[in-house]
């Protein structure tokens, strides 16, 4: 199975749409966090994924929303 992730350009866009929807605050405090946190799910080390599975990939990726 090839996964799809997703993109620093798709996440801000999810985030204005949510900014929209649901009110809040606009804008990105730190870009350089939101990059490692989009980058997360495909960490690995001595060749093996950190996060082996969608769960965990997934999991990963909710730490994200910290950033926002």
């Amino acid at each position: 199975m090839k996964l799809i992730f997703i993109t620093i350009e798709e996440c801000y866009l999810i985030h204005e749409k949510m900014i929209e929807i649901g009110g809040g605050r606009g804008g990105v405090r730190d870009f350089t966090l939101i990059y490692s946190a989009i980058e997360r799910p495909k960490a690995s080390f001595g060749g093996k994924d950190l996060y082996p599975d969608v769960l965990t990939k997934g999991t990963a990726l909710i730490h994200l929303a910290s950033f926002l």
